[in-house]
């Protein structure tokens, strides 16, 4: 699909015409032997009506690319004048997948219109849509040749057929979990299971391993890694079940309760954390993080590898990786999640949160080795001595 405000101008045509001339050389190719795209156009923006304004969303969900001409203009706006037909379709293309939008940045190209308040509100919020989706976004200059403008569609829909190309087939793997490693993986016993996918945990992750102190974590589930250009010390763990299930969760117990037995990982080596990566077998949901973080109260960010997690009042946090039936599905999960977190600029966030997390883990330790040390039951027999002495017949 080809969105874009229809009346705006650029150079001598106007964007409407601009997106019928494109969507005219698509369709009639020849591209791979033959015309090969169904291209829709909706340029019939003068009629807002109800039918109309749903088919073009329909369009966008249904497309399998998008690519909007962005002007930095929502378009007509809905009956209750809340949102613009180009931020609509932008929004519904966004929601049934976003690796398939894609932009031309026009704004540069256009011309300056008076506009009121409520319409200066609706660009505003579309502008906001698409800086905060993320969206592959190709520059046009000012003035620019229709040539220019065909040939960067081009290109753009060159690059989106690429990227979903790589990602159909990926998904296609799911039809190849009832074979190969996958299979074996779903024979084995909860135990055996736990234990193939921390290995190809690690693998996927990378990294130096780091001795494990006793009774706490498993050999091997402990590395550094860099991220962000800061040391991180990241705790592997694997549940070899759905999340939901408890006895497979159990495998991995309470490790946010154990962190400060860490405390002397982190000083020796100079890292911050722990950062908790949790490989799950099966499914998750938003709710069963929640279960496990001890509170609703939760910053949770979806991704097509799972789940990134952090409470924000213990500054605890956690990436969990879905669906890791096989080592090749968790070193793709593994690296969807890293890219996510370089794209959106999270991974700043993320050690912003374990240099501060580390503070705590080293302050709670000091703490703990000072109850151990008898200084605690030396306070705790004064006060119970005192409390005798008030006590009398």
């Amino acid at each position: 699909m080809l969105s874009g405000r229809g009346e705006t101008k650029i150079g001598d045509l106007t964007l409407g015409e601009i997106r019928n001339r494109i969507g005219r050389r698509l369709t009639n190719g020849p591209w791979l032997g033959g015309p090969s795209f169904d291209v829709d156009v909706n340029t019939s923006h003068d009629a807002p009506t109800e039918s109309w304004w749903e088919e073009s969303r329909r369009m966008a969900r249904e497309c399998h690319v998008f690519i909007g001409f962005y002007t930095g203009e929502a378009g007509t706006p809905d009956s209750r004048g809340t949102i613009g037909i180009c931020a609509a379709e932008w929004l519904a293309a966004r929601d049934s997948g976003p690796d398939k939008v894609m932009g031309l940045d026009l704004r540069m190209a256009r011309g300056e219109e008076e506009i009121d308040e409520a319409e200066r509100r609706r660009n505003q919020q579309f502008a906001n849509l698409v800086s905060g989706h993320g969206a592959w976004l190709r520059k046009i200059p000012p003035k620019p040749t229709y040539e220019q403008i065909e040939s960067a569609t081009l290109e753009l829909l060159s690059h989106a057929v690429t990227r979903l190309a790589g990602i159909g087939s990926r998904a296609e793997r799911r039809a190849a979990f009832a074979r190969g490693e996958a299979l074996e993986w779903s024979r084995a016993s909860f135990a055996e299971r736990a234990q193939q996918m921390l290995v190809a945990l690690a693998g996927a992750v990378g990294g130096i391993t780091m001795d494990a102190p006793d009774r706490v974590a498993v050999q091997g589930s402990l590395r550094r890694i860099d991220i962000a250009r800061a040391s991180l010390l990241v705790w592997l763990h694997a549940v070899p079940g759905a999340f939901g299930v408890a006895a497979a969760r159990e495998r991995i117990a309470r490790p946010f309760a154990r962190e400060v037995d860490l405390e002397q990982v982190l000083r020796a080596h100079g890292l911050i954390g722990p950062l908790h990566v949790i490989a799950v077998h099966r499914g998750v949901t938003e709710s069963q993080l929640a279960s496990f973080f001890g509170t609703p109260d939760i910053y949770v960010a979806a991704g097509r590898f799972g789940f990134y997690a952090a409470d924000l009042t213990t500054l605890q946090q956690a990436i969990v990786l879905a669906d890791c039936r096989d080592p090749l599905e968790t070193d793709h999960q593994w690296a969807r999640a890293a890219d996510w977190l370089e794209s959106v600029g999270e991974d700043k966030r993320l050690i912003e949160i374990a240099n501060r997390r580390a503070a705590i883990v080293h302050l709670l330790a000091a703490q703990v080795a000072e109850m151990r040390s008898g200084k605690g039951a030396t306070l705790t027999r004064r006060r119970s001595r005192r409390k005798e002495t008030r006590v009398g017949p």
